[in-house]
């Protein structure tokens, strides 16, 4: 039986979504009645949609995404970040948190160096939901500079 996902007028095939619903209340970490609780439904319902017995909704699905602050994609088919793209300003902090771990290297690099390492900065923050400065540090043995 292939799981589905109920969007506005269409089903969408959704293997693992289960996987992914529990992958988000165990970082909070919350049970699943108080994950029910927050989604406005019965706790038997949620229940269900962690088994994959029943179609997870797309109020719930947008909920989820809201209150986890990740990309609605990603809990309905697991691709593209797992974490919601920050908003603009969150670039400068990504910049700012790189410049501060290359320290005097910075002057030294290439732009297209830099902006590799800002890249995996800023990638790592998609994907991991740290901070600009914790995601820096993180990535910095991976600077190639």
């Amino acid at each position: 039986m292939t799981k589905r996902f109920k969007g506005l007028n269409e089903d969408f095939p959704l293997p693992g979504i289960g996987k992914r619903l529990k992958e988000l209340r165990l970082e909070i970490p919350e049970t699943q009645s108080t994950a029910a609780k927050h989604l406005g439904i019965a706790d038997r319902t949620y229940k269900f949609y962690e088994l994959e017995h029943r179609v997870l909704t797309f109020s719930c699905a947008k909920l989820l995404a809201e209150r986890h602050g990740v990309n609605l994609q990603w809990i309905a088919t697991g691709e593209g970040y797992k974490y919601a793209p920050k908003e603009p300003e969150h670039m400068v902090d990504v910049v700012d948190a790189t410049i501060g771990i290359l320290g005097d290297k910075f002057e030294k690099l290439l732009p297209e160096q830099f902006g590799k390492c800002v890249g995996l900065v800023h990638h790592q923050t998609l994907s991991t939901g740290q901070s600009a400065c914790d995601a820096a540090q993180t990535m910095r043995q991976f600077f190639d500079v």
